[in-house]
């Protein structure tokens, strides 16, 4: 409890230093937190915060935050309640009482934009801004819902708070329609441990605290590398265990419980206590249940089995456990336990297969295989599975290594890839106290708006590699055809690969900033589109590597990314006239892009601001590049180090000191720098230099 409130303290100093100055709310500083830590694992790639309160049919309603997979149909209500309590001392505690008003607010937010009277729809909401965020979002649900595109709606509850008393996902809250809903509550705990995913409690069990022999077969590898049992477990008992260490054995699991409407939950607590459906009795079958479940496989660090005399063996204690594959299983029972006042009884012929593989420090590697394996009979997302891609490694390692130039008043920075989910978080309370300097360093060095995850690298890499669709569909959809693309083949990753795909994130960032200055909506889908439509019309020959140098878009390039902008916002604005169209389930197919390249054609480029490829160099600067790389590192270092003796200014000393640090790491040196570099070490020789090569 201590590490948790350790946590808790630290985040609400984070949330209270970023809102004060980035002059953001706290709850939208704390939303935009929780998403982050929370977006692979749930799916929530693209959520759009758009807090909007008040009163509707006549009932307080409120949403923090919205997200929509058009592919699958999802949709996500998120809703936060941030404490405003420091938890210094104690973390303040959120009642059940408290989440359930809080989820009755979003519930009848979603129901008052879907009211309907007389065909049309009456959301009864006042003061609505045009072209807001929330103006989209309640189109979105409007539209999807028309069309009968919504399969599932999932609701979420953010909190800073402590939910002591787990709240019952079984309660009977639901929208109208009757549309499959989904709860899931991220209090402090739980944020606590996604923040730290990878970084799961050990649990122990002793089978002798339920006095119980789990009888097992064993399979043991002849190399000695990994072994397994197999055993038949209790129901009665995993519910006990499940009942002390509660979501702790899913941390491993690729999904948490996702409430007791799913389908198949229902059926697992069907076959074990029956049902009234529909004034039809559902009669229980427990006897049944070990036919019709799948079991548990799980993993842990080591297995302790002890022989009697007949040589039977059994388990005695399971060190480090972890659930991978049965979440569903392990939560609807313990649901079924705990809503029949924990009387094991009620699970008193229910059995189900365990699976238990030995997985120490040095085989983790094995842990996602094993997870993807077990789950092979329900849909994977290839994005929680591809964390340790060595594209993804590769890109990792060099974004950790490269600093941006030194540009004018702006320090030299770093653009933290966020290969796993927490990551920068992680190292930023790893660097210090919340006022402590060593954190402020870290702060500097490391800005928040230059971290960037697996999802961006798809969006931008898709949209500039004429795909923007995939790209406005975000999420899963674009991350997995990027992945098939291109990591699942290890593409090559490289200082310069990393260094153009920054600037065509700094090109997305200044398209998304001149949508804001110009009051546009579907910023997002703006921005992948006028990434396309440069890589088009430049013939993919923007000097990228000049972006990044400089760390923003020339400004001979501005006029024309705004041009783009207002290409896509007219056609956008042409598809919003007509109602029965959806602008962003439009912009999410090839048609849409197929379109607006057709409208770019007058986009043209200065030719200061295209690439110079080597190719296109003359002779003599080629002969000049050379030359420069003739010298070695070492004397460009002494030049730029003592150059002052032979009457060098401080610009060309530095530009020594720049092809000393490019030639000692094998980096290629532009013509613009050679030149200044030839006349530099020029000079020096006229003024008395004597090269010892």
């Amino acid at each position: 409890m201590e590490d948790l409130q350790s946590f808790a303290s630290e985040l609400y100093e984070n949330i209270k230093e970023e809102a004060q100055y980035t002059g953001q709310t706290d709850e939208k500083v704390f939303t935009d937190l929780v998403l982050e830590y929370i977006a692979l694992d749930e799916g929530i790639y693209g959520a759009n915060y758009c807090h909007f309160a008040g009163k509707a049919l006549g009932e307080n309603f409120k949403i923090s935050a919205f997200d929509y997979d058009v592919d699958s149909g999802v949709m996500d209500l998120i809703i936060s309640y941030f404490n405003d309590k420091n938890p210094e001392t104690s973390i303040p505690n959120i009642s059940n009482r408290e989440i359930e008003r809080q989820l009755n607010l979003i519930i009848r937010f979603f129901n008052a934009t879907i009211n309907k009277k007389n065909g049309k729809f009456e959301t009864q909401y006042k003061d609505i801004p045009m072209n807001s965020d929330i103006q989209e979002v309640i189109e979105t649900i409007q539209n999807e819902y028309n069309d009968n595109n919504i399969k599932n709606i999932r609701i979420h509850v953010f909190t800073n708070c402590y939910n002591k008393d787990s709240y019952n996902l079984d309660d009977n809250l639901s929208t109208e329609k009757e549309i499959p809903t989904e709860y899931q509550i991220w209090d402090i705990d739980a944020i606590y441990k996604i923040e730290g995913a990878g970084r799961t409690d050990c649990i122990d069990i002793d089978m002798a605290d339920y006095d119980y022999e789990l009888d097992c077969l064993p399979q043991y590898n002849p190399e000695d590398k990994i072994n397994a049992y197999l055993a038949i477990l209790p129901a009665s008992i995993l519910a006990q265990i499940y009942d002390k260490h509660k979501q702790r054995l899913l941390d491993q699991n690729v999904r948490t419980y996702l409430g007791a409407k799913i389908k198949v939950n229902k059926h697992i607590s069907q076959t074990i206590v029956g049902c009234n459906e529909k004034g039809k009795e559902l009669k229980p079958e427990p006897y049944m249940f070990f036919s019709y479940n799948n079991g548990l496989s799980s993993i842990a660090k080591k297995v302790e089995v002890i022989r009697d005399e007949n040589g039977r063996l059994s388990i005695s204690k399971i060190i480090g456990w972890q659930i991978v594959n049965g979440g569903q299983t392990s939560s609807t029972i313990y649901n079924v336990y705990k809503n029949n006042k924990k009387d094991v009884s009620v699970l008193s012929n229910v059995y189900l297969t365990l699976k238990i593989t030995e997985v120490d420090d040095d085989k983790q590697h094995l842990v996602p295989k094993i997870a993807q394996s077990a789950n092979s009979q329900t849909a994977i997302r290839d994005s929680d599975l591809t964390a340790n891609c060595q594209s993804l490694m590769d890109l990792s390692r060099i974004a950790s290594n490269e600093w941006t130039s030194a540009n004018g008043s702006k320090p030299r920075t770093i653009w933290f890839f966020e290969r796993m989910r927490g990551q920068r978080l992680t190292e930023l309370n790893q660097s210090g106290t919340p006022r402590s300097n060593s954190r402020k360093k870290y702060e500097m060095e490391h800005p928040k708006n230059q971290v960037f995850n697996k999802a961006d690298l798809a969006k931008w890499e898709m949209a500039w590699n004429q795909s923007p669709d995939l790209s406005a569909k975000g999420g899963e959809t674009c991350y997995d055809k990027y992945y098939k693309i291109y990591l699942k083949n290890n593409i090559e990753v490289t200082p310069e690969y990393f260094k153009k795909l920054i600037a065509k994130a700094i090109i997305y960032k200044k398209s998304e900033e001149i949508c804001k200055e110009l009051n546009y909506s579907y910023r997002n889908i703006i921005s992948c589109y006028v990434l396309a439509i440069l890589a088009l019309k430049s013939n993919y020959k923007l000097n990228l590597i000049d972006i990044w140098e400089k760390q923003e878009t020339p400004e001979m390039l501005n006029p024309i990314i705004k041009e783009c902008v207002n290409i896509v916002a007219s056609y956008i604005r042409a598809l919003s006239e007509n109602p029965s169209i959806n602008v962003q389930s439009e912009a999410k197919k090839a048609e849409f892009w197929k379109q607006l390249s057709l409208r770019a054609t007058n986009i043209e480029f200065d030719s200061s601001l295209l690439d110079r490829q080597e190719s296109a160099l003359t002779e003599q600067q080629l002969q000049t590049i050379e030359y420069v790389k003739s010298y070695n590192y070492t004397t460009w270092h002494q030049i730029g180090l003592n150059g002052k003796d032979y009457k060098l200014s401080l610009l060309e000393r530095k530009t020594a000191l720049n092809v000393s640090l490019l030639l000692q790491n094998n980096r290629d040196i532009s013509i613009v720098l050679a030149e200044r570099a030839k006349s530099a070490i020029d000079k020096a020789i006229q003024n008395g230099y004597i090269v010892n090569n």
